[in-house]
């Protein structure tokens, strides 16, 4: 849009070449996490809403901030940015920081519009930490929110075959949320 200024044809895009552009920054020539951290998160340490796209994509692209960025705020990462190409123990991080944002939050995933972005953290690898959230004898509300989201993430990604009796035995387990054992239907 004239001489030595740029403008995006979308916001995503502006997010995404800007999260290359400061991981760059941060692994290649030293700028310092915490202050860019200090920028996105804020007095709650929860990403800022406008900055939420660039923290996703920063959690993809930067090697030395992705761990700092998933324990800050796991339910940005997946939503805003791309965990398909992480690794195994990254998304076993976001798993974790999914149980805890239960905890915290029964409600944590309610106002999210699409489920789409969790089936990225659907591993084979991770069939362990799957079958314990939907095997577990808790049915406190945290318990009961963390298997809704992981039966999102295996309903949304590609099939795990070794989970199916895991996955049934939800479905005629009447002390889960009736919600929970419809998704374990679908």
């Amino acid at each position: 849009d004239g001489e030595e200024r740029v403008v995006p044809s979308h916001r995503s895009i502006a997010e995404y070449l800007a999260a290359k552009w400061l991981a760059e920054q941060i692994d290649q020539w030293g700028l310092p996490l915490g202050r860019v951290l200090n920028l996105f998160l804020g007095r709650d340490e929860r990403t800022i809403a406008g900055l939420r796209g660039l923290y996703g994509w920063l959690a993809l692209h930067c090697q030395a901030a992705r761990q700092r960025l998933i324990e800050a705020d796991p339910l940005t990462v997946i939503v805003y940015g791309d965990v398909k190409p992480m690794s195994l123990e990254d998304k076993r991080k976001l798993l974790c920081g999914l149980r805890q944002e239960a905890r915290q939050h029964v409600a944590f995933r309610w106002e999210i519009p699409s489920a789409t972005p969790f089936g990225a953290l659907a591993e084979p690898g991770l069939g362990d930490e799957f079958s314990a959230a939907l095997s577990t004898s808790e049915r406190d509300d945290a318990s009961q929110a963390y298997a809704d989201c992981v039966l999102d993430i295996l309903g949304e990604g590609e099939p795990i075959p070794e989970l199916a009796m895991t996955i049934k035995a939800v479905v005629v387990d009447g002390s889960w949320w009736p919600r929970v054992r419809r998704e374990a239907l679908e």
